[in-house]
C-alpha cells in the first residue's frame, strides 16, 4: 500500500461541544460531533491553548462536513459514509506546570487505548463504533467533581490534596439506515469512572456514570438538498465519599463567589451526590451550491442538576438549571485541482440560574454566556509529494456571571486567535512524515470582584481563576507525525507526540495570577486499516 493515499488533507472540523472525557488524541472534531455523551447544555470553562490550532495531515481522513459530520444526527449516517475506516492506540499525555487554577490538579498524566471505526453496511445501512479506556492519575486535585469548572457554581472540594487514580471507560456506537429517501438512525453511549485516594490519610472514593442516547431523521429532498431532525439525551451520576482515618481535612461546599463555610473533617465522614439530566432537540439541513459542500443547524439544549446528601428521605437539592442555543455551519470548496478550503463555525448562548435548597424560590446565582469558536483550513497540494496546511482558528468568550447573596459579579470577555502550518512529506511509497507548529494569542477585559473585599475561602480557591481569565496569555504547539505502509492492504503503523506551553502575557498581572508556565506533552502509536 502506497502512504501517498494516507496522507490525508486537513479541513475545517465541525466544531463539537466540549465533551470532558475527550482529549485531543482522541481524534478530530467531526469524529464526535455526532457523540451521545456530548454535554446538553454546557460551556466549561478551559484553559486557552494553541494545540487546537495545530494541523495534523497525516493521521485521519479528510474531515467529512454534512448532517452527520457536522449536526450529529445519526439518521444522516447512511447518506454520507461509503469508505471502511479503523485507528487504535495507545498513548499517553500529561499536563503540568504552575500555571493553572486552584481546582486543577498539579500534574495530570493520562494513560490510554482507543478505538475508532466505521464502515456501511450494505447499500443501505452504516455503523461507527468508539470505545476508550483510560488510567489517569492526579496530582494534588482539590477538587472532588470530575468538571470542577463547569457552568453550576456547586463544587465540592477539599484541602487534603491527596493524589488520585482514576479509571474512566467510555463506548459509543451509533447506526443508521436509509429507506428510500428517508435515514433512519440512533446512537447510544455509557461512561464510567472510579476514582480513590491509595493510601492517603484523608481517603477519597469518587465514582460517575453517564448514560447518552440519541435519534434522527433525514429526508432527502433532492439529489442537492437534505433536511434533518434529532434529538439526543445525557444523564450524568457522581458521588462524593471522603472520610479522615490519619489526619483531618476541611471540605468546602463552593456556591459561587458567596464565602464557603469550611466543614471539619476528623473523625467522620463526608458525602455528597451530583445528577444531571439535559435533552436537546436540533434542526439542521445540507446540500451543494456554488461548487461547495455546505451544513447548517440550530439546536435548543436543556439541562438540569441537583446536588444533596445521599441517604435521606426527601433531601433539600441544590439546584442548577441551564438553557442553551446553538447555531453551527460548516462549509467545504475546491479552490483548484491542488487546493481546498473550508470554514466551520459554531455559536452558543447560554443563561443559568442557582437555587440554594433552603432557598428554593430565591436566584442565589445566575450567568448569560455565549462562546463562539469558528476555524478556516486550507490545504496545498504543493508537490507531489508534499502537502501544505494551513489552520486559523478564533474563540470569543463572553461570561457574565452574579452572586445574588455576596452582591458581586464577574463580566469578562476573551479572544484566542491561533494560527497553525504543518507539512507532509512521503520521500517514499511507504513512508511520510509530517511536522506542525502553531501559536495562539489570549486576550481578556472585563470586571472581577476586587479579592481584598472577599473572604479568605474566596481568595484562596475562587480569585485565582477569576484573575487568570482576565490575564492576557500566550501558548505554542508543536507536533511531529510519522506513518508506515507495512501491513497487509491498506493498513499502516503511525506515531506522533506533540507537545504545547501556555503562559502569561504580562509577567506583572493581576493580583492572585499564578507564576510560571504550564506545558503539556503527548505520545502515541497505533495502527491504522482503510478500505
Amino acid at each position: 500500500m502506497s502512504a501517498r493515499w494516507l496522507l490525508l488533507a486537513v479541513f475545517a472540523a465541525p466544531l463539537a461541544a466540549q465533551d470532558v472525557a475527550s482529549t485531543p488524541g482522541d481524534g478530530p472534531e467531526w469524529t464526535r460531533s455526532w457523540s451521545p455523551l456530548l454535554w446538553t447544555a454546557e460551556l466549561p470553562r478551559i484553559l486557552p491553548s494553541a494545540a487546537p490550532s495545530l494541523p495534523n495531515p497525516l493521521l485521519w481522513p479528510s474531515p467529512r462536513v454534512g448532517l452527520f459530520w457536522t449536526a450529529g444526527n445519526p439518521g444522516a449516517l447512511p447518506f454520507e459514509l461509503a469508505d471502511t475506516f479503523s485507528v487504535f492506540a495507545v498513548g499517553v499525555d500529561r499536563d503540568d506546570g504552575a500555571y493553572r487554577r486552584p481546582l486543577d490538579p498539579g500534574r495530570s498524566t493520562n494513560d490510554r487505548l482507543r478505538g475508532v471505526g466505521w464502515r456501511p453496511f450494505g447499500e443501505r445501512g452504516a455503523a461507527l463504533g468508539r470505545v476508550r479506556v483510560a488510567d489517569v492519575s492526579l496530582e494534588r486535585p482539590l477538587s472532588d467533581f470530575d468538571l470542577p469548572y463547569s457552568g453550576s457554581p456547586y463544587v465540592v472540594m477539599d484541602t487534603a490534596g491527596s493524589a488520585l487514580g482514576r479509571t474512566d471507560a467510555s463506548l459509543e456506537g451509533v447506526a443508521g439506515w436509509r429507506l428510500g429517501a428517508l435515514g433512519l438512525g440512533v446512537a447510544f453511549g455509557y461512561r464510567a469512572q472510579q476514582t480513590r485516594t491509595e493510601a492517603a490519610p484523608v481517603p477519597r472514593v469518587l465514582s460517575a456514570a453517564d448514560p447518552g442516547a440519541s435519534a434522527g431523521a433525514v429526508w432527502r429532498v433532492s439529489p442537492r438538498l437534505r433536511v434533518g431532525l434529532h434529538g439526543r439525551w445525557r444523564a450524568h451520576a457522581e458521588r462524593v465519599l471522603l472520610y479522615s482515618v490519619a489526619a483531618p481535612s476541611r471540605v468546602y461546599w463552593l456556591q459561587g463567589y458567596f464565602e464557603a463555610r469550611p466543614q471539619d473533617v476528623a473523625n467522620g465522614f463526608y458525602q455528597r451526590r451530583m445528577e444531571r439530566d439535559g435533552r436537546a432537540l436540533a434542526v439542521s439541513a445540507a446540500g451543494d451550491a456554488a461548487g461547495a459542500t455546505w451544513t447548517a443547524f440550530v439546536e435548543r439544549g436543556k439541562q438540569e442538576e441537583r446536588q444533596h446528601p445521599p441517604g435521606q428521605n426527601n433531601p433539600q437539592s441544590d439546584t442548577w438549571t441551564s438553557d442553551a442555543w446553538t447555531v453551527g455551519l460548516a462549509a467545504r470548496r475546491a479552490l483548484g485541482p491542488r487546493t481546498e478550503l473550508a470554514l466551520s463555525g459554531r455559536y452558543t448562548t447560554l443563561s443559568g440560574a442557582a437555587r440554594r435548597g433552603d432557598l428554593p424560590d430565591t436566584v442565589t446565582f445566575a450567568s448569560d454566556e455565549s462562546v463562539f469558536d469558528a476555524a478556516a483550513d486550507l490545504s496545498l497540494q504543493a508537490r507531489p509529494f508534499v502537502q501544505l496546511v494551513a489552520r486559523l482558528t478564533l474563540r470569543h468568550e463572553g461570561r457574565d456571571r452574579r452572586d445574588q447573596l455576596a452582591q458581586v459579579q464577574s463580566d469578562l470577555a476573551s479572544w484566542t486567535t491561533g494560527f497553525g502550518v504543518a507539512a507532509a512529506y512521503h520521500p517514499g511509497p511507504a513512508f511520510a512524515v509530517a511536522g506542525g507548529l502553531a501559536v495562539a494569542v489570549y486576550g481578556a477585559g472585563g470586571g472581577i470582584p476586587d479579592p481584598t473585599d472577599m473572604g479568605i475561602a474566596y481568595r484562596t480557591y475562587v480569585a485565582p481563576e477569576l484573575s487568570l481569565a482576565a490575564t492576557d496569555a500566550h501558548g505554542w504547539a508543536t507536533g511531529l507525525s510519522v506513518l508506515w505502509a507495512a501491513l497487509p492492504g491498506r493498513g499502516a503503523l503511525w506515531a506522533r507526540m506533540q507537545r504545547a506551553s501556555l503562559g502569561p502575557s504580562d509577567p506583572i498581572g493581576l493580583p492572585l495570577v499564578p507564576d510560571g508556565h504550564r506545558r503539556s506533552w503527548t505520545v502515541e502509536a497505533g495502527v491504522m486499516l482503510r478500505k
